[in-house]
């Protein structure tokens, strides 16, 4: 063969089709959500996306078939009742553990077995149909492994059958930045989805296979890959969560839409026992609006962010919300307890989560923004949280946890004008009174407290308001858009292809 001459490729080759893996495809989970992005940047890039999804969850909004095909294999589902049993039974203890039928090790391990085996077979069949010109994106399932310990384990053996083919790994969530589960996994769990071979102790890092390639969201997470875990530099990148920008300049509406305060004001949750209502609370222009654009579960922290909101409107002598935006689905006990915990402090919760949709997200902060409002990212842990970004996006300033991964990142390298709080003083202050009864307490001397109030003054004044936001747009716009991450993904690709090449074309990897 004529060394100059190209390769001969079938005609399904001339099309690249990216196959991606994911527990919930349509879901607001923050993993389901930049998958969405990155179907919108890929196929910028001239690539459509084959989704092998657990599950399709079209009540946020219809599924668009545009640039990408879709199976489904039930079993990658996390509420499959065989992925509940898997994923209940590994817990010594925990809620995790509630309402779930118990087995023991040995059923655990041959239903491990039993699942692991028909996620692989029919995970591998869908790959098979899929030509095999570009890596395999696999969202969260071989980094957070022990919420899906069958499909981890599958995955892995489809990457140990097939090493030409290169599997990029979206580590949003690796095992190893959830202490707090993995104390209470039982030992012969730990041991099948450990980074490390049965012989060695367990480790929560990230496989490490030659073809397997790994995208972190920030600097913490890229180092602990690289000198904690031992990852070779070209099998890890960097690249944060990122959404799409519609314009390089910020646009901020005068005011909101006529009847958006009504609409904030009929959704005030109350919660008496395990039920809930929604009735019609007082609030008026003046009101300050805390913004917590998040699914209320445990993680998020949304008591504490609470009791600062709480704070701020007595040290400030001002009526203020707290806003929630998204549904109550994933964890409805700790939704029920946080509206408990706000009624007790006297302060409207409104929950705006009934008939949630995206574009109904986009309603929200289009008109929030203009409105005396300021958004709270509380979480206790993440990779990089969407609401950074999308409040960034949205002109509205925000206050976070200085103990997430993405707090240096924004403030020091993107330089997003924030404020960080260490939450974790108020998570115990709570855990004390869960209740909420604060009453006759003096809340204004808590560490922290003075200055935050201080910069969120700033952030809500007139004169200082749009400057301040208008500077955070245009980082974001620079460090975390789609034409800011186009750059850093197809160097990632490019790695891939350099290395294990296309059929008919070896890599570097391929000819060792």
């Amino acid at each position: 063969m004529n060394a100059t001459a190209k390769p001969e490729y079938p005609e399904s080759y001339k099309e690249l089709t990216c196959p991606v893996i994911i527990m919930r495809h349509g879901g607001l989970d923050g993993v389901a959500l930049q998958k969405e992005e990155y179907l919108t940047l890929l196929n910028e890039l001239d690539m459509d996306m084959h989704v092998i999804a657990g599950r399709e969850e079209t009540e946020y909004g219809p599924i668009s078939s545009e640039g990408q095909t879709r199976t489904v294999i039930e079993r990658l589902d996390f509420y499959h009742p065989d992925s509940q049993l898997l994923f209940a039974n590994q817990f010594t203890h925990g809620p995790e553990t509630e309402g779930i039928k118990k087995i023991d090790k040995e059923e655990w391990i041959r239903l491990f077995h039993t699942h692991k085996n028909k996620i692989r077979d029919a995970i591998e069949k869908a790959l098979v149909s899929i030509p095999d010109n570009t890596p395999v994106l696999v969202y969260n399932l071989v980094s957070l492994r022990h919420a899906q310990p069958a499909a981890a384990v599958a995955i892995r053996e489809l990457m140990e059958k097939y090493p030409n083919r290169g599997f990029l790994s979206h580590a949003a969530d690796p095992d190893a930045e959830r202490p707090e589960k993995i104390e209470r996994i039982k030992d012969f769990a730990l041991q099948v989805i450990s980074a490390n071979k049965p012989s060695e102790p367990y480790s929560g890092g990230p496989y490490y296979l030659n073809n397997l390639y790994h995208i972190v969201l920030n600097p913490t997470q890229r180092a602990n890959f690289l000198y904690k875990y031992g990852i070779p530099e070209k099998h890890v990148y960097e690249i944060p969560d990122f959404l799409e920008f519609e314009s390089k300049e910020a646009v901020i509406a005068d005011g909101p839409e006529p009847d958006f305060l009504n609409y904030l004001s009929e959704n005030c949750v109350f919660a008496r026992d395990d039920t809930y209502t929604y009735r019609h609370t007082d609030l008026d222009e003046q009101t300050v609006f805390f913004l917590s654009p998040v699914r209320p579960v445990y993680r998020k922290r949304l008591r504490e962010a609470m009791l600062i909101a709480h704070v701020y409107g007595k040290t400030r002598n001002c009526r203020v919300a707290f806003v929630v935006t998204h549904p109550n689905t994933d964890d409805k006990h700790y939704f029920i307890d946080s509206a408990k915990f706000a009624n007790a402090l006297d302060l409207p919760y409104i929950h705006l989560g009934v008939g949630f949709t995206l574009e109904k997200l986009d309603y929200v902060y289009t008109n929030m923004a203009p409105m005396k409002t300021v958004g709270v990212v509380a979480s206790s842990a993440g990779g990089w949280e969407n609401a950074l970004n999308e409040m960034a996006h949205k002109c509205i300033p925000f206050f976070m946890s200085a103990g997430l991964n993405s707090f240096k990142p924004l403030t020091e390298q993107i330089r997003i004008h924030t404020f960080g709080m260490n939450f974790r003083f108020l998570e115990e202050l709570i855990e004390y009174r869960s209740d909420g009864d604060f009453k006759g307490c003096d809340l204004s001397g808590i560490p922290g407290f003075s200055t935050l109030f201080a910069w969120i003054d700033e952030a809500l004044g007139s004169n200082t308001r749009r400057e301040l936001v208008v500077h955070n747009y245009k980082r974001a716009y620079k460090y975390l858009s789609h034409h800011a991450t186009a750059l850093r993904l197809w160097e990632a690709i490019l790695t891939i292809y350099a290395r294990h090449g296309l059929p008919g074309r070896p890599g570097e990897a391929s000819a060792k």
